[in-house]
């Protein structure tokens, strides 16, 4: 999608990008790499992102989610608003009377053309595209039971209204209405050049206590000052500062951990196997994951053979 998407797109300035928080990276790498045109990554504090914006004339934007629901009033006073909007992970408008969907939703309002990007494009249930056929068509789609009602069968059930499957005499006109409104294609259709498995590297961006952390670690040789006796514990201090600074007892969101959390609401239907060589990165994500299973070497046989089966 994402290759597809700035190609067609490398001739226009002054469009933004609304991505996952630890996509941002992510996306500029592949900017760099299939666009013609300047992006730049809104990131840092308040008073920093304040004056990104101030230089944000035929430049592109990447932002994420959480940062658009934050600024979305300066954004909204930017000038002559947007030549293109992508909303990466489109699917999370699902919930498209979240703070955070509004803000995309003032911001399609505000763009010349809008771009919703998602491989499930429905999670839960058909009727989940209505957000996304909001933001693409806010004036024919104002009413999100009108649309469900239109569609799906409705239940009256013992704590209210539930939304059944598609109405038969309906499903035509819904299926015309998705053909209408977005594109599908297989990879394999488009990049046929690209392998059965995909091995990417999605580069995330640090903290500030990670850096200060792993800065403490390269200058001083101590963490927490504490010294560190030798090379090897130095290598294994600085992989764990990078993993999961909780690993010096310090109560401080990792970003990766924030990633694999983050990708895993966004894809509720895959099966996904995380494999670190860090044991307490691993207990802490199986505590933090619901239904989650775990195997580490601490296990007993039994356990272990519980997690695989």
């Amino acid at each position: 999608k994402t290759p597809t998407i700035l190609t067609a797109l490398k001739n226009y300035v002054g469009g933004i990008v609304v991505c996952p928080s630890s996509l941002k990276l992510n996306w500029l790498k592949e900017a760099e790499k299939w666009a013609k045109q300047p992006y730049v990554v809104i990131t840092g504090s308040k008073t920093k992102r304040k004056k990104l914006y101030e230089t944000m004339n035929r430049r592109n934007m990447i932002i994420s989610y959480e940062t658009l629901r934050a600024d979305i009033n300066d954004i909204l006073k930017l000038n002559n608003g947007f030549t293109f909007l992508i909303a990466d992970e489109a699917h999370r408008l699902r919930n498209y009377k979240t703070k955070q969907s509004k803000a995309v939703l003032k911001v399609g309002s505000i763009s010349e053309r809008i771009y919703p990007m998602t491989g499930t494009p429905a999670v839960n249930h058909a009727a989940d595209v209505f957000g996304i056929l909001k933001l693409m068509l806010p004036s024919k789609y104002t009413s999100y039971w009108n649309f469900v009602e239109r569609y799906f069968a409705i239940i009256d059930g013992h704590f209210g209204k539930k939304i059944g499957g598609i109405k038969k005499e309906r499903e035509a006109e819904f299926n015309n209405l998705l053909y209408t409104h977005s594109l599908q294609r297989k990879r394999r259709d488009v990049m046929a050049w690209v392998p059965k498995v995909t091995h990417r590297v999605i580069d995330i961006e640090p903290t500030s206590k990670q850096n200060a952390m792993f800065k403490e670690i390269v200058r001083r040789g101590t963490i927490n000052g504490e010294e560190i006796p030798n090379a090897i514990t130095k290598l294994t201090r600085l992989r764990q500062v990078c993993v999961d600074p909780m690993y010096f007892g310090i109560n401080h969101q990792s970003p990766k951990i924030g990633f694999i959390l983050e990708y895993l609401e966004d894809n509720p239907n895959e099966t996904v196997i995380i494999f670190s060589t860090m044991t307490g990165a691993l207990i802490r994500l199986h505590a933090l994951i619901p239904d989650a299973v775990i195997l580490t070497g601490r296990q007993t046989t039994e356990q272990k053979q519980f997690a695989v089966d």
